[in-house]
């Protein structure tokens, strides 16, 4: 466990990283490490329940609502989202599936412009967007969208689903989270937050707040406004909840397995070696070796949850800077875990 610390520390000292979070969970190991800070400013160390915006790790709990409520009975993933959603410039073809496998030729409304601001600049302002705004803004600017296109990642689709979601249940996004996940598993430091609040785990950043251009200046970033990311990335959490929910799922504890199938029916991005299914990637990270999550970042947070088949574990790390090399890290760490124990087996 040692060698793991010194990957995190290493990570804040010579690397300049302001804190790292991490949680390895197995059948055999439960591992909690931290290092650095929630607040560069403060020197304020971590606790095990500081809370992390989590960014895009929020598609995998969405996605996995969306295939509960399959497994319920309540829609097909070849449903037209036309029967949910109604909007003049979405094609009457897209399905719910073509949402959660990024093939909907739907454009990403994130770096789209709304009074003369790209869109994820609102992100750390106080000013609320309404999701129907989001897709109306990506949606006009994709004329020629064409369902089935080549993957393209794009932040549209989650926000549909979540508007999905909510036209079905008739209840909020996040009342659904709760009551599907969150409750039963006792997360109790998770949720998808309904309105702009302050993070005791304070995000750090060195992007200009379009997230286009990297300055010489690290802003602290404490306030976050929910409204942007919404049902593509808006999500708080700690590493322990998202492993802990994450391994319930590979467990076979939350979906049907049919639906579990599905959300793992992965195909090539084009994008190298990662491959995406339904709102889970499938990353190479050694020859012989696949992982199975997602990975996030939003304004100072950068976030990476991986499953490992072979080993039947998981891992979480969050990070509260931006850029922060949260990729580099987890590979360290799970060479050092794994490899390392292969190795001396």
């Amino acid at each position: 466990m040692q060698d793991v610390q010194d990957i995190l520390d290493e990570a804040v000292h010579l690397k300049n990283v302001t804190g790292i979070s991490m949680s390895m969970r197995s059948d055999t190991e439960h591992i909690l490490l931290q290092s650095g800070y929630s607040s560069a400013r403060t020197k304020r160390p971590f606790s095990l329940n500081d809370r992390f915006q989590v960014g895009s790790l929020t598609k995998m709990f969405v996605a996995a609502s969306i295939l509960k409520l399959k497994d319920e009975g309540r829609l097909d993933l070849d449903q037209k989202v036309l029967d949910f959603v109604h909007h003049p410039n979405l094609h009457p073809n897209l399905t719910i599936r073509h949402l959660l496998k990024h093939r909907s030729g739907l454009k990403d409304y994130i770096s789209m412009k709304h009074e003369g601001k790209a869109l994820v600049s609102y992100g750390i302002q106080d000013y609320y967007l309404p999701p129907a705004l989001l897709i109306k803004t990506a949606a006009e600017r994709s004329p020629n969208q064409e369902p089935g296109a080549p993957f393209n990642y794009s932040n549209t689709n989650f926000i549909i689903l979540g508007m999905i979601i909510e036209e079905i249940t008739r209840q909020s996004a996040s009342d659904v989270l709760d009551a599907l996940f969150t409750h039963p598993l006792e997360l109790k430091n998770t949720s998808l937050p309904k309105q702009a609040m302050r993070l005791s785990t304070h995000g750090h950043s060195s992007l200009t707040d379009d997230l286009t251009e990297e300055t010489r200046e690290r802003k602290e970033l404490s306030f976050y406004n929910p409204s942007i990311p919404w049902t593509a990335g808006a999500m708080v959490s700690t590493p322990d909840e998202i492993n802990k929910w994450l391994f319930s799922l590979m467990s076979g504890e939350l979906l049907e397995d049919e639906s579990l199938k599905e959300m793992m029916s992965f195909s090539y991005t084009g994008e190298g070696t990662e491959k995406y299914g339904l709102g889970l990637a499938q990353f190479q990270f050694y020859d012989e070796t696949n992982a199975v999550g997602h990975r996030g970042g939003i304004q100072g947070y950068e976030s990476l949850a991986l499953y490992f088949p072979n080993e039947h574990a998981c891992l979480t790390i969050l990070i509260n800077q931006m850029p922060g090399s949260v990729g580099l890290i987890a590979k360290n760490i799970y060479k050092t875990l794994f490899l390392k124990n292969e190795a001396q087996s």
